[in-house]
């Protein structure tokens, strides 16, 4: 595992239960697609969530990390 996933697994272990919306990591916390995708892997998972937005349902992809990443972290 790269710093950059590590950095990610952090950020993911930070932010409770709910996790962090795919694209915040992408545009605020500036991860790649290529970073994210290997952390799915087992370490990550990946949540759609149905929201209503000025009256426009949209889905949101939501990322938490799973025990595996947890533990990964941890070695």
């Amino acid at each position: 595992m790269d710093q950059e996933q590590r950095r990610a697994l952090r950020l993911l272990a930070d932010a409770g239960p709910l996790g962090v919306p795919e694209t915040l990591l992408i545009e605020v916390h500036r991860f790649t697609e290529a970073t994210l995708a290997a952390l799915v892997r087992g370490l990550v998972s990946v949540v759609p969530h149905s929201v209503n937005a000025g009256g426009t349902r949209m889905t949101v992809v939501r990322m938490k990390i799973t025990d595996a990443g947890r533990r990964a972290m941890a070695s």
